[in-house]
């Protein structure tokens, strides 16, 4: 008899939830969708009080109200929809989701090239921007190039657990070219094993040129110049940059240019990243050699990281392998490293050294 009762009680909530007019159903939130479950439930503290629920969706009356439509599992296994009409309006219901999401995210400070500090919980640090929720200026979107260093702070703890600075000379490896590009505007110098100056700068934000000669006491007719430019084919991400480039060698003397055609791609983020490359040769006197090269880097710290790289020249009988570490702060970042030849009646257990440094601004 009891569990008549029960039944033909489901029957009756059943029916008056579906009399009623409970409005349009809604997303309510990114973060929970068009359905509410136990997880969300905990974590946005909805309908706590009531027993044995399973999910709920939510509707929108005409008055801009929230209705909500439960389900229940009751003690003996049966099931039951519970209706609570004008849980509140939809502004209200957003505001308050919106807060502890950030309250549930840690907060950063996130510093910028020009000297300004924002303090506040990033909401999305993909593609060419954060987006962060600032305390005091509300939701701002912040360009990826503008931003120095982040700052971010240990939920548990709320004290500073750890400082990411970017790597200001992420478009190179040793030698190599990634798949980053400069941004706009901006630009470095460089000293490349004492004898190579080299320098470069951003067009657009897809696009950097650059150039170099030799830092040695010789003649203009003796003197070699290079040049260059990259174009990114992908928008800047943590995950994949691609990018294509042509660098020019030219002799101010009548010696002969040569020059080398290339598509790089990168994969990984600040953490650690790959890069492959495969590039073409060639010269007016109609040589030409296909070339294979690829690189690699780790973070170990908040300012340095591992390298590594190598490449491989069509009909050589040798290739080379770097392997190494980079230092870096905001705009200064420094290369060592040794050089392996590995080949044919080739041997090196020492390594020759490579030393590089780079400025960014």
């Amino acid at each position: 008899m009891k569990k008549i009762f029960l039944v033909f009680i489901t029957i009756i909530i059943s029916c008056s939830a579906r009399g009623q007019d409970l409005g349009k159903q809604i997303v309510v939130s990114p973060a929970i969708g068009d359905t509410l479950w136990p997880l969300q439930r905990e974590k946005f503290r909805i309908l706590p009080t009531l027993e044995g629920f399973r999910w709920a969706v939510f509707y929108l009356s005409q008055d801009s109200i929230v209705n909500i439509k439960a389900r229940l599992l009751n003690h003996d296994g049966t099931v039951s929809d519970s209706v609570i009409m004008t849980y509140g309006t939809l502004v209200s219901l957003q505001f308050r989701l919106n807060e502890l999401s950030r309250l549930s995210k840690p907060m950063s400070e996130i510093y910028l090239s020009d000297d300004q500090v924002i303090r506040g919980t990033i909401l999305d640090r993909t593609g060419d921007t954060l987006v962060v929720q600032a305390e005091v200026i509300g939701t701002v979107k912040i360009p990826r190039d503008k931003v120095t260093r982040i700052v971010e702070e240990n939920a548990k703890t709320e004290k500073a657990a750890s400082v990411v600075v970017k790597d200001p000379n992420e478009t190179r490896a040793f030698i190599m070219p990634t798949g980053n590009t400069l941004a706009a505007g901006k630009a470095y110098v460089g000293d490349y094993e004492l004898f190579f100056f080299t320098a470069a700068v951003g067009v657009t934000n897809w696009l950097m040129v650059n150039g170099g000669f030799l830092l040695l006491p010789i003649s203009i007719e003796d003197q070699v110049v290079n040049y260059g430019l990259k174009a990114r084919l992908t928008p800047n991400s943590d995950e994949v940059n691609i990018a294509v480039g042509l660098q020019m060698f030219s002799p101010l003397s009548q010696g002969t240019s040569f020059g080398i055609g290339y598509g790089v791609a990168s994969f990984g983020n600040a953490e650690g990243k790959a890069s492959i490359a495969f590039g073409k040769t060639f010269s007016p006197a109609g040589s030409s050699s296909f070339v294979i090269a690829a690189s690699g880097d780790k973070r170990v710290s908040g300012s340095m990281k591992l390298l590594f790289e190598t490449w491989i020249i069509q009909d050589s009988k040798w290739f080379p392998l770097i392997i190494g570490v980079r230092f870096f702060g905001s705009n200064l970042s420094g290369d060592l490293g040794l050089l392996y030849p590995i080949g044919e009646n080739i041997s090196s257990p020492i390594g020759y050294p490579v030393a590089n440094v780079v400025y960014t601004f």
